[in-house]
């Protein structure tokens, strides 16, 4: 019994020898582990300072007008396959679409509208003018909106708010949280956007896809809403490519607006009152020699083929939404702000 005793007082021993050596060496292996860690985040975040200010600087303002003008392209299709073989009277009838693009005088409009020869000998092209320009008032409304890229539906009703005091306001809160250069800026305005998503302990990683699901689900609303607004305009057999085809408009759109914030630039409105004030009016006789409508990204492609054959022709704007793209010559806290006013459009050539 003494002899086994002893036995298990030494093997006790030994456990306990090998034991201290285990943590020993478990404590050496951490502390490597710790400096490992904290060289690879110190070369890992001088990389990412060296990456940022290239791959966060301001988009060109040619690349910019090219992205814009694709998609509201593209837009203009997905408006004209959805159009195909409407007659007059079914067009006429569903001009009140036009409601909220906030015309001075509306019942001007509607007159003028009435009396086109487009609408009267060309209804299909008609309607798809009506729904292009209904869509391009949406994707306006988008482009202005700071938070379109990252919440579908934003609860804050200054979010919703049309007024011009409401948009300023959210476009300089922003601003200021952007301290800490382009990646601290997607960070902050994650936070602030979907506060039930964001973890500070998230990677990268995962907030690039919360952000990438929040832009298809918001392109996905937007596109419901439009279908939803013209469901007496479009066949039913186009219904559901156009749900498909604004998807992806509104998807790429989604996608510019987070790469313009990230790259220190947006797009903020131009009120139609202030257009308003600057042409004095919606109407006016088309000059092919001027360059009132060199300005529009879009307008019928009728127009396009032929821009001189419209000389002395009246143009009546279906949507004239103004949107001023605002950028910055270098990344971080240092703003040299560059500014241009582009017009989308779409014409009606009477």
């Amino acid at each position: 019994m003494q002899s086994r005793l002893q036995t298990l007082q030494l093997e006790n021993s030994r456990l306990k020898d090998e034991n201290r050596s285990l943590h020993e060496e478990n404590r050496i292996l951490d502390e490597r582990l710790e400096s490992a860690e904290t060289a690879l985040n110190k070369a890992s975040a001088e990389a990412w300072r060296r990456l940022e200010p290239s791959y966060y600087a301001p988009m060109a303002l040619s690349d910019i007008r090219y992205i814009l003008r694709h998609l509201f392209l593209d837009a203009d299709f997905a408006a004209e396959e959805a159009c195909k073989g409407l007659t007059l009277n079914h067009a006429l009838r569903h001009v009140d679409l036009l409601d909220d693009l906030l015309f001075p005088s509306q019942e001007a409009f509607r007159d003028a509208l009435s009396k086109s020869i487009i609408m009267q000998k060309r209804p299909e092209t008609a309607a798809t003018l009506i729904l292009s320009a209904v869509v391009h008032n949406r994707m306006c409304g988008m482009l202005c909106d700071p938070f379109f890229a990252f919440v579908g539906r934003p609860s804050d009703p200054v979010l919703r708010s049309r007024s011009k005091e409401s948009m300023v306001h959210m476009l300089d809160l922003i601003r200021s949280h952007d301290g800490e250069g382009a990646e601290g800026l997607r960070w902050r305005l994650l936070r602030l956007l979907d506060p039930r998503n964001y973890h500070p302990d998230q990677a990268r990683a995962g907030v690039k896809n919360i952000a990438k699901a929040s832009r298809a689900y918001a392109a996905d609303i937007a596109a419901r809403d439009i279908v939803n607004m013209a469901k007496d305009l479009v066949p039913a057999k186009f219904k559901k490519e156009l749900l498909h085809n604004l998807r992806e408009v509104f998807g790429e759109l989604a996608d510019f607006t987070w790469e313009l914030w990230v790259r220190k630039a947006c797009i903020q409105p131009v009120f139609w009152s202030d257009l308003v004030a600057r042409e004095g009016t919606q109407s006016l006789v088309y000059n092919s020699k001027s360059n009132n409508m060199d300005r529009h990204s879009s307008n019928n492609g009728q127009f396009s083929r032929d821009p001189a054959g419209f000389e002395g022709r009246d143009v009546i704007f279906l949507h004239c939404c103004g949107i001023e793209i605002v950028g910055s010559q270098e990344d971080g806290n240092k703003y040299d702000e560059w500014r241009q006013k582009l017009r989308p459009a779409i014409v009606w050539m009477g």
